[in-house]
């Protein structure tokens, strides 16, 4: 049995009552019901040995009782043994600082070693901040903290400083040992008298799940998310995040309000990873130099000759040099090169491509394979969101025993139904056999009203996606998408109704690797350290945007291609409504 039970630092402790106890960690929180550890675990605090303990509680509880909820404890790693009492500044020293931001303390992290490592706090009236603690190689995760201090400032950089309060100097010093202990780069943060401080991790630990990752992300100090707030949960949850540097919001939905928020985290650590830093990997070069393995920006702009001369964009000069990044062709042993600044938005080469970085192709997920899987699947819903929409081909609807049977799309029809509404999921998959949905909303007046759009290897996962996009923009209403529908409506209905469910066509791939057998398909890692969320940038040349990209292939080879059309359109007979999502 341990001598002095001390509960572990990794764990904050709360007793609701005799048998049921709140723990919290970094990672989770939940309530326990044990016999007696509410009462066990609040004198458990290091400067009593185990007898010690069981006198303290012999009133109120049992001898035999408070051995066992003792030996329960250890077992279960909540209660460890004490450290040997010590001054915690013998072994570190604590640096006093008015502000984190002040230059002197980033000298000092680079300077620290293992032998010389110190904390930093910032004690203002009641309010404390703690750590992290800097050794050696101090200098990089000090770099780290002050890049998320800086890009939150407008959220915790009040500038205004008051005397610390005893209260307050005495409840760092007990803080310091738990810090120290925890190991995990992080800043500590309270008010006097809290036992149970808030941890603000800032780089992600390589132990932790995605998910947990993403959860640690949410933090108005040092989080990739500083502030989070739900919009909506009718008829989707729908939560957005709000950053200051530079000001953006970024939105996520799900059925349910845990997918939601984690949707949303997911959504900033994509943005996020597309900004140029300066600090990326590139090679600078003229095309000519790397015309053997890279990807000339014509090739992915796919404007048409008119558009070209219309907006007076010219070609990159051979002899250009700008920064190029490196791609890995899938289902190739092969490096290729694809343009820096049609891979990361901010680049400083993008006024010589004629457009710059976006977001197609790009996506999140809980694993690099994941990721990739998922950009894929965007890329494919938007080339055939562009060859219906510019084509304006009327399509089958899903056969309705199959919308029936997605949750996402029972949830928007019945919200619908309720203000004189309806949902029709049209069925605009093309020659690549990839199911992709198109969820168009209606109002009573019979007017498009919202529009979602998913891909995915079966049919039920790509309704899902479409509905639940539609639902986002159902809670969060766009005028402007109302306008946009009710134009193009107006212009040209038919293409916005369905037609009655056709037979459906076998899938030729049911893998990004099957696709890259055909396709050209390129992979750009844009995964940042700092974050530690899988992002990837997938590129297909031949695959459309969805934008108004009139050049040649796709958009007027493939109606023909799959019967919906005798003849390719012209260029004057395609839609003159261009995507604006």
């Amino acid at each position: 049995m341990l001598e002095r039970p001390a509960v572990a630092a990794v764990y904050d402790v709360v007793a609701l009552s005799r048998d049921r106890v709140l723990m919290r960690s970094s990672t989770e929180s939940k309530i326990v019901h044990q016999p007696f550890w509410g009462a066990v675990l609040p004198v458990a605090d290091g400067t009593s040995t185990a007898d010690e303990i069981v006198d303290q509680l012999e009133a109120t509880v049992p001898l035999a009782h408070t051995y066992y909820a003792l030996m329960c404890l250890e077992r279960e790693k909540i209660l460890v043994e004490a450290p040997a009492a010590q001054d915690p500044a013998e072994l570190h020293s604590v640096v006093m600082t008015g502000d984190y931001l002040d230059p002197a303390l980033a000298e000092l992290a680079r300077c620290a070693t293992d032998d010389r490592p110190f904390i930093p706090i910032r004690i203002s009236g009641d309010s404390i901040w703690l750590g992290p603690v800097i050794r050696s190689g101090g200098g990089e995760v000090w770099a780290a903290l002050l890049h998320r201090l800086r890009r939150n400032l407008y959220d915790v950089s009040k500038r205004v400083f008051f005397p610390p309060s005893e209260g307050a100097l005495k409840t760092a010093g007990c803080w310091i040992p738990r810090i120290v202990e925890c190991g995990q780069p992080a800043l500590w943060t309270g008010m006097a008298g809290d036992s149970t401080p808030r941890i603000h991790s800032f780089l992600p630990s390589m132990n932790a799940t995605v998910r947990e990752r993403l959860e640690n992300a949410m933090s108005p100090i040092t989080g990739l998310v500083p502030v989070v707030e739900r919009l909506t949960q009718d008829p989707v949850f729908v939560y957005q995040a709000l950053e200051f540097h530079p000001a953006s919001a970024t939105a996520g939905k799900g059925l349910d309000e845990e997918s939601a928020l984690l949707s949303c985290v997911a959504e900033v650590a994509e943005r996020q990873s597309m900004m140029w830093t300066g600090r990326e990997p590139v090679r600078r070069a003229a095309y000519r130099d790397v015309a053997e393995d890279a990807m000339h920006p014509s090739a992915l702009a796919h404007w048409s000759l008119r558009q070209r001369a219309s907006a007076g964009i010219q070609e990159l000069p051979p002899n250009r040099e700008i920064d190029w990044v490196e791609a890995h062709a899938l289902g190739e042993n092969r490096v290729r090169y694809l343009p820096a600044a049609l891979c990361f938005h901010g680049h400083p080469d993008a006024p010589l491509m004629g457009l710059s970085a976006d977001s197609n192709g790009c996506a999140a997920g809980p694993s690099w394979e994941e990721a990739v899987t998922r950009g894929f699947l965007e890329l494919v819903e938007r080339d055939a969101f562009a060859i219906w929409w510019y084509n304006r081909i009327p399509r089958s609807a899903f056969p309705q025993q199959e919308v029936d049977a997605v949750p996402a799309a029972c949830r928007i029809r019945d919200h619908l139904r309720q203000i004189g509404g309806a949902l029709t999921i049209l069925d605009v998959t093309t020659d690549l056999g990839i199911p992709v949905a198109v969820a168009i909303t209606t109002g009573p007046d019979g007017i498009p009203r919202d529009i979602g759009f998913g891909a995915a290897f079966d049919r039920a996962t790509a309704i899902h996606r479409a509905a639940l996009e539609a639902g986002q923009l159902i809670a969060t209403p766009q005028r402007r998408v109302w306008e946009w529908l009710r134009t193009a409506f107006q212009l040209d209905p038919a293409y916005l109704r369905a037609l009655p469910p056709s037979p459906q066509a076998e899938p030729r791939f049911h893998t990004v690797l099957e696709a890259a057998a055909e396709l050209e398909i390129l992979v750009v890692d844009l995964t940042r350290k700092d974050i530690g969320i899988p992002v990837a940038r997938v590129v297909s040349p031949t695959l459309r945007p969805p934008w108004a990209r009139l050049g040649t292939g796709r958009l007027y080879d493939v109606p023909v291609r799959c019967g919906w059309l005798a003849r390719p359109r012209t260029e004057d007979e395609l839609n003159p409504i261009p995507f604006i999502l």
